[in-house]
């Protein structure tokens, strides 16, 4: 299982919008947020959700290379 912080984790720069940082963001909608720090042990209910990655690199003389390498890369991310 990979637990992601959505308002502390780092976002790459070219995706960050900081109208969209749930650190800074408050719903007139809702009322809720911002998130402080700490917030996933304070709020309730925490959502789960599942992501199947499927790699598939079709290059004669490549492709397990690439694959492996794929897999390998997701799994440090994983156990982060």
């Amino acid at each position: 299982m990979d637990e992601i912080d959505i308002a502390y984790d780092e976002v790459a720069p070219k995706h960050y919008k900081d109208n969209e940082d749930p650190k800074f963001f408050k719903s007139k909608t809702t009322n809720r947020g911002p998130l402080k720090e700490g917030w996933k042990q304070e709020l309730e209910p925490i959502m789960c959700s599942y992501k199947l990655v499927k790699i598939s690199f079709e290059v004669w003389g490549l492709q397990t290379r690439v694959e492996d390498y794929a897999q390998k890369v997701c799994g440090k991310i994983r156990k982060q």
